[in-house]
C-alpha cells in the first residue's frame, strides 16, 4: 500500500494497480531519465496539491505527452502521514499466510501440466512444439545452464570470459 511513497519504486513497484508502471507504460520507461526513482521523488505536494514532476531524456512526441497525462492524471496521490506497507494481492485483506501461498502454487504446478499436454496437441509446427518443450523442461543450453554443467566456467559474464592466463 502506498504512504508517503518514500520506500516505493515509482517504475518497479506494482503501487498504483495490478502491474508496475514500467509494464503499463514500457514507451515512456523507455524514455525516462530516472528510472530508479521512489514514488516521491516523482512528484511534490504544493498545498494540499500534488504534483507530478517527472522527467525525460529527450523531447516527447505528442501521442507519448498523452501518455503521459495519462499516466499522471489516473493515480491518486501520496498520503504524507503514512508509511509505504507491502499487501498480499492474493488475499482480499492483504494478508500473508504460507497455508494460502502453498495451495495457490500447488494449484499453479497442477495447471501448469496442462500446459505440457497442450504443446502437443496444439496447430503449431513440431519443431515450435519441440523448442516449447526443450524451453519448459530446461534442457536449452542457455548459459547458466551451461556453467551449472561445468562446461563454460563460472568466470563468465555476459559476452566476457575472463580466464587465467596459461604460462
Amino acid at each position: 500500500m502506498i504512504g508517503n511513497g518514500k520506500e516505493a519504486s515509482f517504475w518497479h513497484d506494482n503501487w498504483c494497480g495490478e502491474v508496475c508502471l514500467k509494464s503499463s507504460y514500457p514507451r515512456l520507461f523507455s524514455v525516462a531519465a530516472c528510472k530508479n526513482r521512489s514514488v516521491a521523488d516523482a512528484g511534490r505536494f504544493e498545498g494540499d496539491c500534488w504534483i507530478w514532476n517527472l522527467r525525460w531524456r529527450c523531447f516527447l512526441f505528442q501521442w507519448e505527452e498523452d501518455l503521459c497525462n495519462d499516466l499522471m492524471g489516473g493515480y491518486n496521490p501520496l498520503n504524507p502521514n503514512e508509511v509505504d506497507s507491502w499487501c498480499w494481492s492474493l488475499e482480499k485483506d492483504g494478508g500473508f499466510s504460507v497455508s494460502y501461498a502453498y495451495g495457490f502454487l500447488h494449484h499453479e504446478a497442477h495447471s501448469s501440466q496442462d500446459c505440457y499436454s497442450n504443446i502437443w496437441n496444439s496447430l503449431i509446427p513440431t519443431k515450435v512444439s519441440s523448442l516449447m518443450w526443450k524451453i519448459m523442461m530446461g534442457k536449452m543450453p542457455t548459459r547458466e545452464a551451461l556453467k551449472y554443467r561445468k562446461i563454460i566456467p563460472p568466470q563468465c559474464v555476459g559476452h566476457v570470459c575472463v580466464l587465467p592466463k596459461k604460462d
